[in-house]
């Protein structure tokens, strides 16, 4: 498979929502938004003063933050008082797939409140205003007019806003302001605690992907590639090798030489870097649709991983043009292969880390057949390390020139859903649980075009939530030898760049 070509556009969401608890204002029609409840297109609300109208499924996204945002403003809506946004803990229900041949399992709803915590303010000194107001923090709501501290610089916020970064966050419909350079040697100004929410101890967890794979990008093994010299001049030791899948039978094979890539991987391991097995993509001859039981699946992964010296096994189930492998009963008959396969390393005192490679759009985040995939996974038993959604080729018509702020969105809006399936977990163990591959440079769709700065907004992201895991599609792309093409090409990012220049920015990822 080759994941130029990834996801395309999400014609159907399958939603189902339930009803949350509302905060409420008397003479108002409609009731007030509130950022716990979910909502489904056609709901309407009431926010500052005003109506706004769902476009579609929804949560926790401000009505009016964004023009091209989920929330429409209601002409003619009659401004009265508004209620200042309370942060009302509510059981959520997930996006659900019915699938043929499995009852679709369901998660108990998680009911812990948002934690409110008052920071003090530690930045780096840097000449101008003084850093007088508290650091921002991800999970302290703030109301328009208060400012915060991050990375050196003053904020303003806009109005109510939470989880969204300062610095990624400014600008026309965007919730912060910037106010400039700040110095950190006045006393921090502490940040009173909004109504409503309940302050909570900080969890201090061990992430659950593995430390040593924190950047792994994919390497397209049916192309040439030169892992020890990109470890050399990068640094980085840690790659996905993609992809392993169907030689047409109950059988795998690699789209290149298997001897040769072995060698590879040696000299890569004698850097000190390891390796990923990967198997699926886009339109893949998926070993899960050749073997027809869960065993001899199983079979077959044990035996690359045992030949690769690997303990890392990345699935990357798409719905291609061809081959849909994310029919449901393809779907468990993989997730059941999989169990059996994290005990066969249980039992040799060993442990094979699993995640899952997976379409996802900024809004809902995960549709009802990627949604199934992980519902499926849970049922079967199934130890998920690391959900990895590719953001890229979204296809929306309004992500082209933004991304990385796009990519940020669908994160949250996955972690909402990787909550509700997962209860019981600190918001700490969610993050650690995240992975996030983008496509570098020129997407399949023409319009979208994830830049530098876009890597940078990312990686920022993804260290400042603690992820699991960043990667991108893919290592032979990483050059700008084809600036300006506007077709996605395996050997080229399409835009002006230095060799292995995102490869350093999501190498800063720790």
């Amino acid at each position: 498979m080759r994941m130029e070509r990834m996801i395309t556009m999400m014609n159907h969401w399958i939603l189902a929502a339930i009803p949350a608890a509302i905060v409420s204002v008397s003479a108002v029609a409609a009731p007030a938004w509130n950022s716990a409840t979910v909502y489904t297109g056609g709901e309407v609300v009431t926010y500052a003063g005003q109506d706004y109208k769902a476009k579609w499924w929804t949560q926790g996204n401000v009505p009016g933050a964004d023009q091209w945002g989920p929330w429409a403003l209601q002409t003619g809506s009659t401004p009265v008082p508004t209620a200042t946004p309370v942060v009302t803990p509510t059981a959520t229900t997930k996006p659900t797939a019915t699938p043929t041949s499995t009852p679709t399992p369901t998660a108990t709803p998680s009911n812990t409140p948002t934690p409110t915590v008052v920071v003090t303010a530690t930045a780096t000194p840097i000449p101008g205003g003084s850093c007088t107001n508290a650091e921002w923090n991800s999970a302290t709501a703030y109301t328009g007019g208060q400012k915060v501290s991050y990375n050196g610089r003053n904020y303003q916020a806009n109005w109510w806003t939470q989880n969204n970064i300062p610095s990624s966050n400014v600008g026309s419909g965007l919730p912060w302001t910037d106010l400039g350079a700040c110095n950190s040697n006045a006393t921090p100004t502490p940040t009173a605690t909004p109504v409503g929410a309940t302050p909570t101890p900080t969890p201090s967890t061990t992430p659950v992907a593995s430390a040593k794979f924190k950047f792994a990008p994919y390497v397209d093994v049916s192309g040439a590639s030169d892992l020890v010299g990109w470890s050399q001049a990068t640094g980085q030791k840690y790659i996905s090798l993609a992809f392993y899948n169907s030689n047409g039978s109950c059988s795998g094979a690699w789209p290149s030489d298997e001897a040769n890539l072995l060698s590879k991987v040696q000299g890569l391991r004698a850097l000190g870097g390891d390796v990923i097995v990967v198997s699926g993509g886009w339109n893949a001859n998926d070993l899960a649709r050749r073997c027809t039981d869960a065993a001899s699946l199983a079979a077959v992964y044990q035996g690359v991983l045992d030949k690769f010296a690997a303990d890392h096994l990345d699935l990357d189930p798409e719905a291609g043009d061809v081959y849909n492998n994310l029919e449901p009963a393809i779907v468990d008959r993989r997730n059941a292969a999989v169990k059996i396969l994290q005990d066969n390393f249980k039992a040799r005192g060993k442990k094979l880390v699993v995640s899952y490679t997976i379409g996802v759009h900024p809004e809902p985040g995960l549709d009802a057949a990627n949604l199934y995939v992980l519902q499926s996974a849970k049922a079967a038993g199934v130890e998920v390390d690391v959900v990895n959604p590719m953001v890229m080729d979204f296809y929306d018509g309004v992500s082209g020139n933004q991304m990385g702020n796009r990519s940020v969105l669908a994160l949250q809006n996955v972690f909402n859903q990787v909550k509700a399936l997962w209860p019981g977990k600190t918001d700490a163990q969610y993050w650690a649980m995240l992975g996030a591959t983008a496509m570098i440079g020129q997407n399949d769709a023409q319009a979208e075009v994830f830049t530098l700065a876009d890597a940078q907004i990312l990686t920022d992201f993804a260290q400042q939530k603690g992820m699991g895991r960043l990667a991108f599609w893919s290592l032979g792309r990483d050059n700008g030898s084809c600036p300006g093409n506007k077709t996605a090409n395996w050997q080229c990012s399409g835009i002006a760049q230095q060799d292995w220049a995102f490869s350093r920015i999501f190498g800063t990822f720790k």
